[in-house]
């Protein structure tokens, strides 16, 4: 079955979620001592040319895709916030010069959400801004896509 050229069936699908787990599984992998990854703009163009997108696309997918992994508990927050820092470093290399696509919003929203989980509000950390900001972000990305 296809929808607008796009390949729908289970096998395509498949496929689809087997390359978003690599690229996950590849991720993790290189995941230092400390939490910190490096991720490369020929990375993201790779992964991005495999999947048949844009790099503004396959941000926008990689990142939700990242999102509902945390919102299912199935990635940490440190994981996630480090993922989306190093491609936000690598987007915003991008603008201005390389990028002649759409900006990818929904990646910007979920780089935010997990933003937002970064600083405490308290003097005395007493807060918990995971709880009180990135994880009612996402949930809400999430519920708006359905």
């Amino acid at each position: 079955m296809s929808v607008i050229g796009v390949d729908c069936s289970r096998s395509a699908f498949d496929a689809i979620t087997s390359t978003m787990d690599e690229i996950f599984d590849t991720i993790a992998g290189k995941i230092d001592t400390d939490g910190a990854v490096e991720i490369t703009e020929d990375e993201v163009l790779m992964w991005a040319t495999e999947r048949g997108q844009t790099a503004s696309n396959f941000l926008d997918s990689f990142g939700f895709e990242l999102a509902k992994r945390f919102h299912a508990g199935e990635r940490s927050y440190a994981f996630c916030d480090e993922v989306v820092n190093e491609l936000w470093v690598i987007l915003t290399g991008w603008m201005g010069d390389h990028l002649s696509e759409p900006f990818p919003n929904t990646f910007y929203e979920i780089f935010d959400a997990f933003d937002a989980g970064e600083y405490y509000r308290r003097a005395d950390k007493s807060d918990d801004p995971v709880s009180q900001f990135t994880k009612p972000m996402i949930a809400e990305l999430i519920r708006k896509s359905r």
